[in-house]
Protein backbone atom coordinates (compact mmCIF):
# COMPACT_ATOMS: atom_id res chain seq x y z
CA UNK A 1 0.00 0.00 0.00
CA UNK A 2 2.80 2.50 0.89
CA UNK A 3 4.11 1.12 -2.60
CA UNK A 4 1.14 2.40 -4.69
CA UNK A 5 1.04 5.85 -2.40
CA UNK A 6 4.61 6.93 -3.64
CA UNK A 7 3.90 5.75 -6.85
CA UNK A 8 1.06 8.59 -7.12
CA UNK A 9 0.98 11.97 -8.60
CA UNK A 10 3.93 14.40 -8.42
CA UNK A 11 1.42 16.86 -6.77
CA UNK A 12 1.86 14.25 -3.42
CA UNK A 13 0.34 17.43 -1.42
CA UNK A 14 -3.22 17.70 -2.92
CA UNK A 15 -3.29 13.93 -3.55
CA UNK A 16 -2.72 13.22 -0.28
CA UNK A 17 -5.25 15.72 0.99
CA UNK A 18 -7.98 14.21 -0.49
CA UNK A 19 -7.34 10.81 0.28
CA UNK A 20 -6.90 12.16 4.19
CA UNK A 21 -10.02 14.31 4.15
CA UNK A 22 -12.86 13.61 6.89
CA UNK A 23 -15.62 12.77 4.19
CA UNK A 24 -13.08 10.08 2.60
CA UNK A 25 -12.01 8.77 5.95
CA UNK A 26 -15.62 8.03 7.01
CA UNK A 27 -15.30 4.41 4.75
CA UNK A 28 -12.13 3.57 6.81
CA UNK A 29 -14.00 2.53 10.05
CA UNK A 30 -12.48 4.59 12.54
CA UNK A 31 -14.70 6.15 15.50
CA UNK A 32 -14.77 9.89 16.08
CA UNK A 33 -12.25 11.15 13.04
CA UNK A 34 -13.99 13.90 11.27
CA UNK A 35 -10.79 16.14 12.07
CA UNK A 36 -7.41 16.29 10.00
CA UNK A 37 -5.66 16.59 13.21
CA UNK A 38 -7.36 13.20 14.52
CA UNK A 39 -7.60 11.84 11.44
CA UNK A 40 -3.14 11.54 11.39
CA UNK A 41 -3.17 11.16 14.70
CA UNK A 42 -4.89 7.43 13.94
CA UNK A 43 -3.12 6.83 11.11
CA UNK A 44 0.36 7.26 13.34
CA UNK A 45 -0.95 5.01 15.52
CA UNK A 46 -1.43 2.42 13.02
CA UNK A 47 1.58 3.02 11.31
CA UNK A 48 3.32 2.78 14.60
CA UNK A 49 1.42 -0.55 15.89
CA UNK A 50 2.38 -2.14 12.44
CA UNK A 51 6.30 -1.03 12.54
CA UNK A 52 6.41 -2.93 15.77
CA UNK A 53 4.97 -6.04 14.59
CA UNK A 54 6.97 -6.05 11.58
CA UNK A 55 10.25 -4.81 12.21
CA UNK A 56 11.89 -5.94 9.11
CA UNK A 57 9.73 -3.58 7.26
CA UNK A 58 11.65 -0.58 5.37
CA UNK A 59 9.96 2.56 5.26
CA UNK A 60 12.53 4.98 5.28
CA UNK A 61 12.28 6.21 1.81
CA UNK A 62 8.04 5.93 1.76
CA UNK A 63 7.27 9.18 -0.14
CA UNK A 64 3.91 9.17 1.68
CA UNK A 65 5.63 8.41 5.26
CA UNK A 66 8.14 11.65 4.08
CA UNK A 67 4.94 13.78 3.31
CA UNK A 68 3.03 12.68 6.65
CA UNK A 69 6.14 13.77 8.86
CA UNK A 70 6.20 17.17 7.29
CA UNK A 71 2.44 17.48 7.86
CA UNK A 72 2.55 16.37 11.51
CA UNK A 73 5.70 19.11 11.90
CA UNK A 74 4.26 21.60 10.41
CA UNK A 75 1.23 21.50 12.47
CA UNK A 76 3.41 21.32 15.67
CA UNK A 77 3.86 24.03 18.42
CA UNK A 78 7.33 24.01 18.39
CA UNK A 79 9.35 26.49 16.22
CA UNK A 80 12.44 24.16 15.63
CA UNK A 81 13.03 23.97 11.61
CA UNK A 82 13.18 20.37 10.99
CA UNK A 83 14.83 19.05 7.90
CA UNK A 84 13.33 16.64 5.36
CA UNK A 85 15.94 14.04 6.14
CA UNK A 86 15.09 14.33 9.81
CA UNK A 87 11.38 14.22 8.81
CA UNK A 88 11.51 10.63 7.65
CA UNK A 89 9.84 7.68 9.29
CA UNK A 90 11.99 6.63 11.85
CA UNK A 91 11.56 10.34 13.44
CA UNK A 92 7.77 9.54 12.86
CA UNK A 93 7.76 7.75 15.95
CA UNK A 94 9.92 9.71 18.41
CA UNK A 95 7.88 12.90 17.49
CA UNK A 96 4.18 11.59 17.45
CA UNK A 97 3.18 12.56 20.53
CA UNK A 98 4.41 16.21 20.17
CA UNK A 99 3.39 16.54 16.78
CA UNK A 100 -0.33 15.69 17.57
CA UNK A 101 -0.91 17.01 21.24
CA UNK A 102 -1.52 20.45 19.74
CA UNK A 103 -4.98 21.54 20.76
CA UNK A 104 -4.34 25.36 19.41
CA UNK A 105 -3.86 23.76 15.17
CA UNK A 106 -4.82 27.21 13.12
CA UNK A 107 -5.82 24.36 10.57
CA UNK A 108 -9.56 25.69 10.51
CA UNK A 109 -10.37 21.39 9.88
CA UNK A 110 -8.19 21.21 13.03
CA UNK A 111 -10.59 23.72 14.66
CA UNK A 112 -13.85 21.62 14.38
CA UNK A 113 -15.34 19.78 17.30
CA UNK A 114 -15.34 15.95 17.35
CA UNK A 115 -19.02 15.37 17.39
CA UNK A 116 -18.82 11.51 17.51
CA UNK A 117 -16.46 11.73 20.38
CA UNK A 118 -17.45 9.86 23.18
CA UNK A 119 -15.74 11.28 25.91
CA UNK A 120 -17.83 14.16 27.97
CA UNK A 121 -16.84 17.73 27.66
CA UNK A 122 -15.48 18.42 30.66
CA UNK A 123 -13.53 15.32 31.03
CA UNK A 124 -11.69 16.93 27.83
CA UNK A 125 -11.37 20.16 29.70
CA UNK A 126 -9.58 18.16 32.96
CA UNK A 127 -7.19 16.62 30.06
CA UNK A 128 -3.42 17.40 31.01
CA UNK A 129 -0.39 16.06 29.83
CA UNK A 130 -0.23 12.46 30.16
CA UNK A 131 0.48 10.82 33.38
CA UNK A 132 2.13 7.63 31.32
CA UNK A 133 1.97 6.66 28.38
CA UNK A 134 -0.21 4.87 26.04
CA UNK A 135 -0.02 0.80 25.70
CA UNK A 136 -0.94 -2.45 24.01
CA UNK A 137 -0.18 -4.55 27.10
CA UNK A 138 -3.24 -3.24 28.79
CA UNK A 139 -3.85 -5.09 32.17
CA UNK A 140 -6.48 -4.73 35.00
CA UNK A 141 -3.86 -2.60 37.26
CA UNK A 142 -3.86 -0.41 33.78
CA UNK A 143 -6.89 -0.19 33.92
CA UNK A 144 -7.20 0.93 37.29
CA UNK A 145 -4.45 3.60 37.69
CA UNK A 146 -6.31 5.01 34.35
CA UNK A 147 -9.51 4.86 36.01
CA UNK A 148 -8.14 5.96 39.80
CA UNK A 149 -6.04 9.25 38.05
CA UNK A 150 -8.21 10.26 35.37
CA UNK A 151 -6.14 9.76 32.41
CA UNK A 152 -8.89 8.60 30.19
CA UNK A 153 -7.05 9.96 26.92
CA UNK A 154 -4.44 7.59 27.33
CA UNK A 155 -7.26 4.74 27.68
CA UNK A 156 -8.71 5.34 24.90
CA UNK A 157 -5.35 5.47 22.89
CA UNK A 158 -4.24 2.32 24.58
CA UNK A 159 -7.15 0.39 23.19
CA UNK A 160 -6.82 2.31 19.63
CA UNK A 161 -3.18 0.77 20.10
CA UNK A 162 -4.82 -3.00 20.90
CA UNK A 163 -7.45 -3.06 18.08
CA UNK A 164 -5.00 -1.42 15.72
CA UNK A 165 -2.48 -4.56 16.43
CA UNK A 166 -5.56 -6.95 16.68
CA UNK A 167 -6.17 -5.93 13.08
CA UNK A 168 -2.26 -6.14 11.84
CA UNK A 169 -1.79 -9.64 13.31
CA UNK A 170 -5.61 -10.84 12.62
CA UNK A 171 -5.22 -12.55 16.64
CA UNK A 172 -8.21 -11.69 18.44
CA UNK A 173 -7.08 -13.74 21.92
CA UNK A 174 -5.71 -10.12 23.42
CA UNK A 175 -8.35 -7.62 22.86
CA UNK A 176 -11.31 -10.43 23.61
CA UNK A 177 -9.16 -10.65 26.75
CA UNK A 178 -9.19 -6.69 27.11
CA UNK A 179 -12.98 -6.57 26.48
CA UNK A 180 -13.03 -8.72 29.30
CA UNK A 181 -11.81 -7.01 31.77
CA UNK A 182 -13.56 -4.20 30.93
CA UNK A 183 -16.72 -5.68 31.76
CA UNK A 184 -15.45 -6.97 34.71
CA UNK A 185 -15.03 -3.73 35.92
CA UNK A 186 -18.38 -2.40 34.78
CA UNK A 187 -19.78 -4.45 38.12
CA UNK A 188 -17.82 -1.55 40.09
CA UNK A 189 -17.57 1.32 38.06
CA UNK A 190 -20.96 1.51 36.35
CA UNK A 191 -21.72 5.31 37.81
CA UNK A 192 -18.35 6.41 36.34
CA UNK A 193 -19.86 7.93 33.57
CA UNK A 194 -16.25 8.86 31.45
CA UNK A 195 -15.23 4.88 31.92
CA UNK A 196 -19.01 4.06 30.74
CA UNK A 197 -18.42 5.58 27.79
CA UNK A 198 -15.59 4.30 27.07
CA UNK A 199 -16.52 0.88 27.32
CA UNK A 200 -19.31 1.56 25.16
CA UNK A 201 -17.30 2.33 22.22
CA UNK A 202 -14.69 0.16 22.27
CA UNK A 203 -16.26 -2.97 23.13
CA UNK A 204 -18.01 -3.47 20.56
CA UNK A 205 -15.12 -3.34 17.89
CA UNK A 206 -12.48 -5.23 20.43
CA UNK A 207 -14.82 -8.40 19.88
CA UNK A 208 -16.14 -7.55 16.43
CA UNK A 209 -15.26 -10.81 14.78
CA UNK A 210 -15.02 -12.76 17.41
CA UNK A 211 -16.42 -13.76 20.81
CA UNK A 212 -16.40 -16.84 23.08
CA UNK A 213 -18.60 -18.19 26.26
CA UNK A 214 -16.89 -16.16 28.89
CA UNK A 215 -17.59 -12.91 27.00
CA UNK A 216 -20.94 -13.25 26.35
CA UNK A 217 -21.71 -14.48 29.98
CA UNK A 218 -20.05 -11.26 30.93
CA UNK A 219 -22.77 -9.40 28.77
CA UNK A 220 -25.69 -11.42 29.53
CA UNK A 221 -25.13 -11.48 33.19
CA UNK A 222 -27.57 -11.16 35.75
CA UNK A 223 -27.26 -7.38 36.69
CA UNK A 224 -28.35 -4.56 39.25
CA UNK A 225 -30.84 -2.37 37.57
CA UNK A 226 -28.45 0.49 37.24
CA UNK A 227 -26.02 -1.75 35.32
CA UNK A 228 -28.71 -3.10 33.04
CA UNK A 229 -29.26 0.32 31.02
CA UNK A 230 -25.59 0.05 30.40
CA UNK A 231 -25.51 -3.57 29.33
CA UNK A 232 -28.86 -3.02 27.59
CA UNK A 233 -27.12 -0.44 25.76
CA UNK A 234 -24.12 -2.24 24.95
CA UNK A 235 -25.61 -5.16 23.38
CA UNK A 236 -27.54 -2.85 20.41
CA UNK A 237 -23.65 -1.84 19.64
CA UNK A 238 -22.88 -5.33 19.43
CA UNK A 239 -25.72 -6.16 17.93
CA UNK A 240 -25.29 -3.87 14.91
CA UNK A 241 -21.34 -3.73 14.13
CA UNK A 242 -20.73 -7.79 15.23
CA UNK A 243 -20.06 -9.45 11.63
CA UNK A 244 -22.53 -11.72 10.60
CA UNK A 245 -20.33 -14.69 12.09
CA UNK A 246 -20.03 -13.67 15.53
CA UNK A 247 -23.51 -12.81 15.86
CA UNK A 248 -24.98 -15.93 14.20
CA UNK A 249 -22.74 -17.56 17.39
CA UNK A 250 -23.94 -15.31 20.26
CA UNK A 251 -27.19 -16.48 19.26
CA UNK A 252 -26.63 -20.07 19.08
CA UNK A 253 -24.77 -20.11 22.48
CA UNK A 254 -27.90 -17.91 23.46
CA UNK A 255 -30.91 -21.11 22.18
CA UNK A 256 -28.26 -23.79 23.83
CA UNK A 257 -28.60 -21.84 27.54
CA UNK A 258 -32.58 -22.16 27.87
CA UNK A 259 -32.58 -23.06 31.27
CA UNK A 260 -29.82 -20.04 31.88
CA UNK A 261 -32.46 -17.24 30.91
CA UNK A 262 -35.34 -17.39 34.36
CA UNK A 263 -34.63 -13.63 35.61
CA UNK A 264 -35.89 -10.52 33.67
CA UNK A 265 -32.44 -9.33 34.53
CA UNK A 266 -30.73 -11.54 32.37
CA UNK A 267 -33.77 -12.10 29.63
CA UNK A 268 -34.03 -9.02 28.82
CA UNK A 269 -30.64 -8.53 27.64
CA UNK A 270 -31.07 -11.71 25.85
CA UNK A 271 -34.46 -10.34 24.06
CA UNK A 272 -32.77 -7.38 23.14
CA UNK A 273 -30.30 -8.73 21.05
CA UNK A 274 -32.23 -11.41 19.42
CA UNK A 275 -34.89 -8.20 18.23
CA UNK A 276 -31.68 -6.01 17.24
CA UNK A 277 -29.80 -8.10 15.42
CA UNK A 278 -32.75 -9.94 13.72
CA UNK A 279 -32.39 -6.64 11.46
CA UNK A 280 -35.88 -5.87 11.95
CA UNK A 281 -36.08 -2.55 11.34
CA UNK A 282 -35.25 -3.18 7.65
CA UNK A 283 -38.87 -5.15 7.27
CA UNK A 284 -42.15 -3.06 6.25
CA UNK A 285 -45.03 -5.17 4.84
CA UNK A 286 -43.84 -4.66 1.46
CA UNK A 287 -40.78 -7.03 1.51
CA UNK A 288 -41.16 -10.53 0.27
CA UNK A 289 -40.78 -11.64 4.35
CA UNK A 290 -40.10 -15.48 3.42
CA UNK A 291 -37.53 -14.59 1.20
CA UNK A 292 -35.43 -11.88 3.53
CA UNK A 293 -36.27 -13.33 6.34
CA UNK A 294 -32.97 -15.23 7.74
CA UNK A 295 -34.15 -17.57 10.66
CA UNK A 296 -35.04 -21.34 10.14
CA UNK A 297 -37.94 -23.16 12.09
CA UNK A 298 -35.51 -23.83 14.89
CA UNK A 299 -34.06 -21.17 15.45
CA UNK A 300 -37.60 -19.53 15.45
CA UNK A 301 -38.89 -21.95 17.75
CA UNK A 302 -35.98 -21.31 20.20
CA UNK A 303 -36.82 -17.29 19.54
CA UNK A 304 -40.52 -17.92 20.31
CA UNK A 305 -40.29 -19.75 23.43
CA UNK A 306 -37.54 -16.97 25.06
CA UNK A 307 -40.03 -14.42 24.16
CA UNK A 308 -42.72 -16.45 25.78
CA UNK A 309 -40.76 -16.74 28.87
CA UNK A 310 -40.42 -12.97 28.98
CA UNK A 311 -44.07 -12.56 28.71
CA UNK A 312 -44.91 -15.29 31.38
CA UNK A 313 -41.90 -13.65 33.72
CA UNK A 314 -43.82 -9.68 33.32
CA UNK A 315 -46.91 -11.79 32.85
CA UNK A 316 -48.33 -8.32 31.04
CA UNK A 317 -51.11 -9.12 28.63
CA UNK A 318 -50.48 -7.65 25.34
CA UNK A 319 -53.97 -5.54 25.51
CA UNK A 320 -52.56 -3.55 28.22
CA UNK A 321 -49.60 -2.76 26.40
CA UNK A 322 -49.81 0.62 24.77
CA UNK A 323 -46.96 2.76 23.16
CA UNK A 324 -44.13 1.29 24.79
CA UNK A 325 -43.61 -2.31 23.27
CA UNK A 326 -41.79 -4.50 25.09
CA UNK A 327 -38.99 -6.45 23.23
CA UNK A 328 -40.81 -10.12 23.76
CA UNK A 329 -43.99 -8.90 22.24
CA UNK A 330 -41.96 -7.43 19.15
CA UNK A 331 -40.53 -10.00 18.81
CA UNK A 332 -43.19 -12.83 18.24
CA UNK A 333 -45.12 -10.46 16.05
CA UNK A 334 -41.84 -10.88 14.55
CA UNK A 335 -41.50 -14.51 14.28
CA UNK A 336 -45.21 -14.60 13.28
CA UNK A 337 -44.60 -12.78 10.22
CA UNK A 338 -42.43 -16.09 8.38
CA UNK A 339 -43.90 -18.66 11.07
CA UNK A 340 -46.93 -18.00 11.74
CA UNK A 341 -48.46 -21.42 12.00
CA UNK A 342 -45.43 -22.02 14.36
CA UNK A 343 -45.89 -19.45 16.30
CA UNK A 344 -49.56 -20.45 17.10
CA UNK A 345 -48.93 -23.87 17.71
CA UNK A 346 -46.66 -22.79 20.56
CA UNK A 347 -48.49 -19.98 22.03
CA UNK A 348 -51.21 -22.91 22.50
CA UNK A 349 -49.41 -25.01 24.27
CA UNK A 350 -48.53 -22.21 26.72
CA UNK A 351 -52.40 -21.76 27.25
CA UNK A 352 -52.97 -24.79 29.12
CA UNK A 353 -50.71 -22.84 31.96
CA UNK A 354 -53.46 -21.11 34.08
CA UNK A 355 -50.71 -19.01 35.44
CA UNK A 356 -49.92 -16.93 32.45
CA UNK A 357 -53.13 -17.50 30.42
CA UNK A 358 -53.82 -13.88 30.35
CA UNK A 359 -50.60 -12.70 28.74
CA UNK A 360 -50.26 -15.57 26.61
CA UNK A 361 -54.20 -15.19 25.25
CA UNK A 362 -53.72 -11.31 24.73
CA UNK A 363 -50.59 -12.26 22.46
CA UNK A 364 -52.69 -14.96 20.45
CA UNK A 365 -55.32 -12.22 19.97
CA UNK A 366 -52.92 -10.01 18.85
CA UNK A 367 -51.23 -12.24 16.30
CA UNK A 368 -55.09 -12.82 14.89
CA UNK A 369 -56.26 -9.37 14.64
CA UNK A 370 -52.58 -8.43 12.76
CA UNK A 371 -52.89 -11.24 10.38
CA UNK A 372 -56.38 -12.63 10.25
CA UNK A 373 -55.66 -14.27 6.96
CA UNK A 374 -52.41 -16.29 7.99
CA UNK A 375 -54.29 -18.13 10.85
CA UNK A 376 -56.86 -20.97 10.66
CA UNK A 377 -59.59 -21.13 13.04
CA UNK A 378 -59.89 -25.21 12.28
CA UNK A 379 -58.94 -25.95 15.73
CA UNK A 380 -61.63 -25.67 17.94
CA UNK A 381 -59.48 -24.70 20.97
CA UNK A 382 -57.73 -21.65 19.11
CA UNK A 383 -61.51 -20.56 18.29
CA UNK A 384 -62.18 -20.67 22.20
CA UNK A 385 -59.12 -18.97 23.82
CA UNK A 386 -59.83 -16.11 21.03
CA UNK A 387 -63.52 -16.07 21.71
CA UNK A 388 -62.41 -15.73 25.51
CA UNK A 389 -59.84 -13.32 25.75
CA UNK A 390 -61.81 -11.31 23.29
CA UNK A 391 -64.61 -11.52 26.21
CA UNK A 392 -63.01 -10.89 28.89
CA UNK A 393 -60.76 -7.65 27.61
CA UNK A 394 -62.92 -5.64 26.05
CA UNK A 395 -63.14 -2.76 25.12
CA UNK A 396 -59.22 -2.73 24.62
CA UNK A 397 -58.46 -4.99 21.65
CA UNK A 398 -60.83 -3.09 19.34
CA UNK A 399 -58.36 -0.09 19.14
CA UNK A 400 -55.86 -2.59 17.61
CA UNK A 401 -55.57 -2.43 13.74
CA UNK A 402 -57.03 -4.71 10.77
CA UNK A 403 -56.14 -5.18 7.64
CA UNK A 404 -59.91 -6.16 7.17
CA UNK A 405 -61.86 -3.34 9.48
CA UNK A 406 -61.34 -0.86 6.23
CA UNK A 407 -62.47 -3.30 3.65
CA UNK A 408 -65.59 -4.50 6.26
CA UNK A 409 -66.86 -0.61 6.64
CA UNK A 410 -67.22 -0.09 3.48
CA UNK A 411 -68.68 -3.15 2.27
CA UNK A 412 -71.30 -2.28 5.10
CA UNK A 413 -71.64 1.17 3.83
CA UNK A 414 -72.05 0.54 0.80
CA UNK A 415 -74.51 -2.45 1.72
CA UNK A 416 -77.06 0.00 3.37
CA UNK A 417 -77.01 2.80 0.55
CA UNK A 418 -77.07 0.26 -1.99
CA UNK A 419 -77.58 -3.37 -1.14
CA UNK A 420 -77.39 -6.33 -3.76
CA UNK A 421 -76.56 -10.25 -4.17
CA UNK A 422 -73.09 -10.13 -4.46
CA UNK A 423 -71.96 -7.49 -1.92
CA UNK A 424 -74.22 -9.23 0.53
CA UNK A 425 -72.33 -13.16 -0.53
CA UNK A 426 -69.42 -11.51 0.29
CA UNK A 427 -69.60 -9.53 3.79
CA UNK A 428 -71.51 -13.03 4.77
CA UNK A 429 -68.00 -15.14 3.64
CA UNK A 430 -66.20 -12.86 5.85
CA UNK A 431 -68.58 -12.98 9.01
CA UNK A 432 -68.54 -16.64 8.75
CA UNK A 433 -64.69 -17.21 8.01
CA UNK A 434 -63.73 -14.31 10.91
CA UNK A 435 -66.47 -13.84 13.42
CA UNK A 436 -64.43 -12.09 15.90
CA UNK A 437 -63.48 -9.47 13.35
CA UNK A 438 -66.96 -8.89 11.62
CA UNK A 439 -68.60 -8.31 16.01
CA UNK A 440 -66.29 -5.49 15.84
CA UNK A 441 -68.65 -3.25 13.45
CA UNK A 442 -72.01 -4.28 14.88
CA UNK A 443 -72.09 -0.96 16.04
CA UNK A 444 -71.12 0.77 13.08
CA UNK A 445 -74.49 -1.94 11.45
CA UNK A 446 -76.65 -0.19 14.04
CA UNK A 447 -75.81 3.42 12.97
CA UNK A 448 -76.14 2.96 9.40
CA UNK A 449 -79.83 1.28 9.67
CA UNK A 450 -80.51 3.78 12.57
CA UNK A 451 -79.42 6.73 9.42
CA UNK A 452 -81.51 4.95 6.64
CA UNK A 453 -84.52 5.21 8.74
CA UNK A 454 -84.30 8.38 8.13
CA UNK A 455 -84.27 8.36 4.97
CA UNK A 456 -81.12 10.70 4.63
CA UNK A 457 -77.38 9.98 4.01
CA UNK A 458 -74.34 11.62 6.53
CA UNK A 459 -74.47 14.53 3.63
CA UNK A 460 -78.55 14.82 4.59
CA UNK A 461 -79.25 13.96 0.93
CA UNK A 462 -81.95 12.05 0.02
CA UNK A 463 -81.12 7.95 0.12
CA UNK A 464 -81.98 6.01 -3.25
CA UNK A 465 -85.93 5.98 -3.82
CA UNK A 466 -85.48 2.41 -5.51
CA UNK A 467 -86.23 -0.39 -2.54
CA UNK A 468 -87.46 1.89 0.00
CA UNK A 469 -90.88 1.22 1.83
CA UNK A 470 -93.05 4.31 2.47
CA UNK A 471 -95.64 4.57 5.08
CA UNK A 472 -98.08 7.13 6.00
CA UNK A 473 -99.38 8.18 9.63
CA UNK A 474 -103.29 6.89 9.08
CA UNK A 475 -104.21 9.65 11.78
CA UNK A 476 -103.37 12.20 8.94
CA UNK A 477 -106.95 12.01 7.19
CA UNK A 478 -106.33 15.47 5.72
CA UNK A 479 -104.01 17.04 3.60
CA UNK A 480 -101.69 19.44 5.68
CA UNK A 481 -101.03 23.16 4.05
CA UNK A 482 -98.39 25.28 5.07
CA UNK A 483 -98.52 29.07 4.29
CA UNK A 484 -95.25 30.24 3.01
CA UNK A 485 -95.43 34.26 2.24
CA UNK A 486 -98.01 34.05 -0.63
CA UNK A 487 -97.64 30.62 -2.00
CA UNK A 488 -99.30 27.37 -0.07
CA UNK A 489 -97.94 24.13 -0.03
CA UNK A 490 -98.72 20.43 1.25
CA UNK A 491 -97.19 19.26 3.44
CA UNK A 492 -96.10 15.67 4.77
CA UNK A 493 -95.38 15.03 7.95
CA UNK A 494 -92.38 12.17 8.57
CA UNK A 495 -90.58 10.31 11.02
CA UNK A 496 -88.06 8.35 11.85
CA UNK A 497 -88.82 4.99 10.51
CA UNK A 498 -92.12 5.93 8.74
CA UNK A 499 -89.29 4.99 5.48
CA UNK A 500 -87.16 1.89 5.17
CA UNK A 501 -85.26 -0.26 2.70
CA UNK A 502 -86.11 -3.31 3.04
CA UNK A 503 -83.55 -5.50 1.44
CA UNK A 504 -81.02 -3.69 3.75
CA UNK A 505 -82.36 -4.21 6.33
CA UNK A 506 -83.23 -8.14 5.61
CA UNK A 507 -79.21 -8.67 4.32
CA UNK A 508 -78.39 -7.71 7.79
CA UNK A 509 -80.50 -10.19 9.63
CA UNK A 510 -79.09 -13.02 6.85
CA UNK A 511 -75.43 -11.73 7.61
CA UNK A 512 -76.40 -12.16 11.42
CA UNK A 513 -78.19 -15.71 10.98
CA UNK A 514 -74.84 -16.49 8.97
CA UNK A 515 -72.22 -15.76 12.37
CA UNK A 516 -71.86 -18.68 14.65
CA UNK A 517 -74.20 -18.39 17.68
CA UNK A 518 -71.38 -18.94 20.23
CA UNK A 519 -69.81 -15.45 18.85
CA UNK A 520 -72.80 -12.99 18.11
CA UNK A 521 -74.80 -14.27 21.14
CA UNK A 522 -71.84 -14.25 23.25
CA UNK A 523 -71.39 -11.75 26.10
CA UNK A 524 -68.69 -10.20 23.49
CA UNK A 525 -71.11 -10.10 20.55
CA UNK A 526 -73.45 -8.55 23.22
CA UNK A 527 -71.54 -5.56 24.26
CA UNK A 528 -69.86 -5.27 20.63
CA UNK A 529 -73.16 -3.64 19.41
CA UNK A 530 -75.65 -6.83 18.72
CA UNK A 531 -78.45 -5.10 21.23
CA UNK A 532 -78.24 -2.18 19.72
CA UNK A 533 -78.61 -3.80 15.88
CA UNK A 534 -81.97 -5.10 17.82
CA UNK A 535 -83.09 -2.40 19.44
CA UNK A 536 -82.67 -0.55 15.92
CA UNK A 537 -85.04 -3.23 14.09
CA UNK A 538 -87.55 -3.24 17.41
CA UNK A 539 -87.93 0.68 17.32
CA UNK A 540 -89.09 0.42 13.11
CA UNK A 541 -91.28 -2.18 14.20
CA UNK A 542 -92.99 -0.33 16.58
CA UNK A 543 -93.37 2.43 14.23
CA UNK A 544 -94.51 0.47 11.31
CA UNK A 545 -96.92 -1.57 13.31
CA UNK A 546 -98.29 0.82 16.14
CA UNK A 547 -97.76 3.96 14.74
CA UNK A 548 -98.20 3.32 10.78
CA UNK A 549 -100.20 0.41 11.56
CA UNK A 550 -98.24 -1.16 8.10
CA UNK A 551 -97.62 -4.95 9.87
CA UNK A 552 -97.85 -5.99 5.74
CA UNK A 553 -94.78 -3.68 5.29
CA UNK A 554 -92.18 -5.88 7.72
CA UNK A 555 -93.79 -8.99 7.20
CA UNK A 556 -90.47 -10.40 5.47
CA UNK A 557 -88.12 -9.04 8.30
CA UNK A 558 -90.28 -9.90 11.48
CA UNK A 559 -89.98 -13.98 10.68
CA UNK A 560 -85.90 -13.62 10.18
CA UNK A 561 -85.76 -11.40 13.32
CA UNK A 562 -87.83 -14.16 15.11
CA UNK A 563 -85.58 -16.70 14.50
CA UNK A 564 -82.73 -14.97 16.11
CA UNK A 565 -83.79 -14.00 18.94
CA UNK A 566 -85.14 -17.68 19.85
CA UNK A 567 -81.38 -18.59 18.99
CA UNK A 568 -80.42 -15.60 21.39
CA UNK A 569 -83.01 -17.10 24.49
CA UNK A 570 -81.98 -20.83 23.66
CA UNK A 571 -77.77 -20.29 23.39
CA UNK A 572 -78.08 -17.25 26.30
CA UNK A 573 -80.43 -17.26 28.45
CA UNK A 574 -79.10 -15.36 31.35
CA UNK A 575 -78.16 -12.81 28.77
CA UNK A 576 -81.18 -12.67 27.06
CA UNK A 577 -82.92 -11.82 30.06
CA UNK A 578 -80.80 -8.96 30.87
CA UNK A 579 -81.12 -7.23 27.54
CA UNK A 580 -84.61 -7.96 27.49
CA UNK A 581 -85.39 -6.62 30.71
CA UNK A 582 -83.64 -3.34 29.64
CA UNK A 583 -84.95 -0.28 30.07
CA UNK A 584 -84.67 0.71 26.10
CA UNK A 585 -85.40 -2.69 24.74
CA UNK A 586 -88.76 -4.09 27.82
CA UNK A 587 -91.22 -1.16 26.02
CA UNK A 588 -90.52 -2.29 22.53
CA UNK A 589 -90.13 -5.89 22.79
CA UNK A 590 -93.28 -7.68 21.85
CA UNK A 591 -92.06 -11.33 21.04
CA UNK A 592 -92.44 -14.61 23.70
Amino acid sequence: MLQRLDNMADDTGKVYNELISPTAVLEWGLIGTEKRRLIKRKLFGRLEAYTRIHTTVNTSNSRFLSWLSSEADSSSPSTKSITKNQARFTSILGSLKSSFDDAGDSDSDEREEDPKSVLAEEDKKSISQPLFSPTDNISQEFINRCVEEDQWNVLDESLDLVAAKSMFSKDTSTSILVAKQFLESLKSLYDNSSFVNILLKWIPYLSQDHGDETLWQLIFRENTEQERSHLLTLIQECAAKWSDEHVSACQVWIFSEQSRWKTVNSLSLVLRFLLVSSDQSKMDDDVDIQAYFSYNEKSATSITHLALQGAIIENTAASEVEDDIPDWLTLILLMAKSHQELVTRLILEKVDDTSSIKAISSILLRLYILHPLKMSLSDSKLRNTLLQFSTDNLPLWLEWTCPLDEQVNEMITNLIKSPHQRLVQSITDIARQHPLIFVRHLKLISQKLMLDGTGRDENDQSLMQKGRIFGKNPSERDTLVAQIGEVQMKVSIVMWGYSFNEYAWTSILDILLALPNEVIFSSCGIKLGLSEVLEAFLRLFDVQMIELQSDKNIAGLLDKFNKIVQSFKKCQPKLFQEWANSDDIRPLLTID
